[in-house]
């Protein structure tokens, strides 16, 4: 947040408008997203019976991909209403061979 010149409490009661916190969030995001693109690479070296645990990984994608369409703003209702989807593309993943 200081490398955005934002304060911790002008974050957190950012209004939708405000750049510098659409920028921290951007940023935030883009560094989980290059998380979740190298557990991907590296997935095809975990053994069969461990990659169960990357299910998290599915919420975390569509989460992003919720937050990219907002365009990184928190605030949006699309972000925080919940995803009625997620148990179905959970059990979709989980018989995926990922």
């Amino acid at each position: 947040m200081s490398q955005h010149g934002i304060s911790q409490e002008r974050f957190f009661r950012a209004k939708p408008d405000d750049k510098a916190a659409e920028n921290v969030i951007f940023d935030i995001a883009s560094h989980a997203h290059q998380h979740y693109e190298k557990a991907m690479v590296l997935m095809p070296k975990v053994p069969k019976e461990a990659k169960i645990s990357f299910l998290p990984a599915v919420t975390t994608r569509r989460f992003l991909e919720r937050l990219r369409h907002a365009h990184f703003n928190l605030n949006d209702k699309k972000v925080v209403q919940r995803d009625s989807l997620l148990p179905l593309a959970l059990y979709w993943n989980k018989f995926r061979k990922f």
